[in-house]
């Protein structure tokens, strides 16, 4: 989330973000509610020091991949070797919580 929220640590050199490019802009809005065991959903945590996390409805985390290279294309985690025509894509392991069962998985593509 630090890469998307475009925060300092990433803008660094070697960071992952350079240019401050911000990919999310509802970190304010989207404020995760507290969930079980420790866990948040629908929504940003924002930690202490800037670091923030991005929590499905489901309790779980999203997994995020961005283009680093600004090539626009990004290799599919559901497909490996097909490329996908994007700066940045988010998904979720959805309802089962299983990030390898592609059928319910929430996906930006």
């Amino acid at each position: 989330m630090d890469v998307l929220l475009a925060a300092d640590n990433q803008a660094v050199p070697g960071g992952l973000n350079p240019r401050r490019i911000s990919f999310y802009a509802g970190r304010r809005a989207n404020t995760a509610k507290a969930g079980k065991n420790g866990r948040y959903r629908k929504g940003v945590k924002l930690e202490a020091g800037g670091a923030s996390e991005l929590w499905d409805p489901y309790s779980n985390y999203y997994k995020v991949l961005v283009d680093t290279n600004y090539y626009n294309i990004i290799d599919s985690p559901e497909t490996p070797g097909v490329p996908i025509k994007s700066t940045v894509i988010v998904w979720s392991a959805g309802p089962n919580g299983d990030f390898d069962t592609w059928k319910d998985n929430v996906k930006t593509w």
